[in-house]
């Protein structure tokens, strides 16, 4: 099953995470850094309000997906991902 991760997988998994967190992070800064030199104010006016409204409608579709995992936890593993998906998918 998706949810069934070994100790030594999570621990690769986590570690993956935390160097994505970590170059998302620098990458940011750096961005943050170059954007307020080089652009123009209505250049980074305009870029900061597509980063912003591209990250909320990002937000909202990965957030239709994560009752999946938080019911797994929430009810101890007592959750059928079938019946999840039906009524989020209409399959």
């Amino acid at each position: 099953m998706l949810t069934d991760v070994s100790t030594a997988g999570f621990v690769l998994l986590k570690g993956v995470h935390f160097l994505s967190t970590t170059a998302i992070f620098v990458g940011l800064i750096l961005f943050i850094g170059w954007a307020l030199k080089n652009l123009k104010k209505d250049k980074l006016h305009k870029l900061s309000l597509y980063l912003l409204v591209g990250g909320i409608l990002a937000c909202f579709i990965v957030s239709l997906f994560g009752g999946y995992g938080y019911h797994k936890k929430f009810n101890k593993g007592n959750y059928d991902a079938t019946k999840w998906c039906e009524a989020k998918c209409g399959k």
